[in-house]
């Protein structure tokens, strides 16, 4: 599986994996219970539902097709391509996006 981790204040770092994260390993990634964002591409950032009550570090905003408004990310967030049933490896077209889009994020 192809997934893709920001940090605050970090690159955009490409990951790979043997098998599928399961939910635990995405907690782990996030520090906790995760909710999810929609950005273009059919692209799911994974994101600590309670960051900004844990006042996390900022990590960037996130503008695109799925999300309505803009909202303000903290914590770890890690890039999947959403599936249709389960989140899925990230495709080649998906990883090239969001190294486009990182470029202009602090890191």
């Amino acid at each position: 599986m192809i997934y893709a981790v920001k940090r605050p204040n970090e690159k955009l770092e490409v990951c790979e994996s043997a098998e599928l994260l399961t939910v635990e390993e995405y907690q782990k990634l996030v520090g906790g219970y995760f909710e999810c964002i929609y950005l273009p591409h059919n692209i799911a950032g994974v994101v600590n539902e309670e960051g900004q009550l844990m006042q996390l570090p900022y990590n960037f905003t996130a503008v695109g097709t799925y999300v309505n408004d803009a909202h303000r990310i903290v914590g770890t967030c890690v890039f999947v391509n959403e599936g249709v049933e389960d989140f899925e490896s990230l495709n080649s077209d998906q990883v090239k996006y969001l190294e486009e889009w990182s470029k202009g994020l602090c890191g």
